[in-house]
């Protein structure tokens, strides 16, 4: 689903990011930290959070407290950095991807602001007005082994990029939790790209409109926008680890490219 065109840019920055390995410690410890930052920051406006980049890098770096901001939102941020945590000890100790890493991630995110459903699949119907048809508490485990098994087989044949993207998409589609289902979807989506090594895919706040159309678009049987934003947006990363490390890679602006196109 990625084009040829994008497929080959992606391939063609990963292949000398990989081979500028082993990186400088000092810069790549520097990269994970904005990376994580503008992560968190991003994710979690997308889902309403109210606080500013250099809000979340305040209560990140220092522990602080922002005045007039809720306790929700305080801890999002930090539950947050909790999750990604996680996942780069997944990534680290190569543990498999199953039912419990999803639940784990979720349980993460929310441990202390929903802590009745942290972690706990959802029990009743969705009652939110969403363009797809979630799966019935019942379907949602057996869906979710469904998600699993794809990725170990079918999902195995597509580029990783492709296969992250529709990852995401699908995770969405089962709707497991009663809150916070992009935001894992989107835990999920860089999990898959960290452990191939790639950058995470970061859905800037600015995005918000391309990000809601593609997933529209999905849900309506096109899901060639999702796989081409998210792919824009590897690109785009690939590019800005390419130049911290010396290369002469420019970074991309395809995404803007990308937003005009909704």
């Amino acid at each position: 689903m990625l084009s040829a065109r994008l497929r080959a840019q992606i391939d063609g920055k990963k292949t000398r990011l990989d081979s500028l390995r082993p990186w400088p410690k000092a810069v790549a410890a520097e990269l994970w930290k904005t990376m994580t930052l503008e992560w968190i920051h991003n994710s979690n406006a997308l889902e309403g959070n109210s606080f500013t980049f250099d809000q979340t890098k305040l209560v990140l770096e220092g522990g602080g407290t922002i005045e007039g901001k809720s306790l929700r939102e305080h801890q999002e941020v930090t539950n947050h950095r909790q999750a990604i945590d996680y996942i780069e000890t997944i990534i680290r100790r190569h543990r498999p991807i199953d039912g419990h890493t999803v639940r784990q991630i979720h349980y993460l995110l929310f441990v202390g602001i929903n802590d009745e459903e942290a972690g706990r699949y959802r029990r009743s119907p969705v009652i939110a007005k969403v363009d797809y048809l979630p799966a019935r508490p019942s379907q949602i485990r057996g869906e979710l082994r469904e998600l699993l098994i794809w990725l170990r087989k079918e999902g195995r044949l597509l580029h990783p990029v492709e296969r992250a993207a529709i990852a995401h998409y699908k995770l969405r589609c089962i709707y497991p939790f009663k809150e916070g289902n992009e935001l894992t979807a989107r835990c999920l989506m860089n999990l898959l790209l960290l452990r191939q090594g790639y950058p995470p895919a970061i859905i800037l706040k600015a995005h918000a409109r391309v990000y809601d159309g593609a997933l529209a678009k999905a849900h309506g049987g096109d899901l060639a926008p999702l796989v081409r934003l998210v792919g824009e947006v590897v690109g785009r990363y690939l590019s800005i680890y390419l130049k911290a490390l010396g290369s002469s890679e420019e970074e991309g602006t395809a995404v803007e490219e990308v937003a005009e196109g909704f």
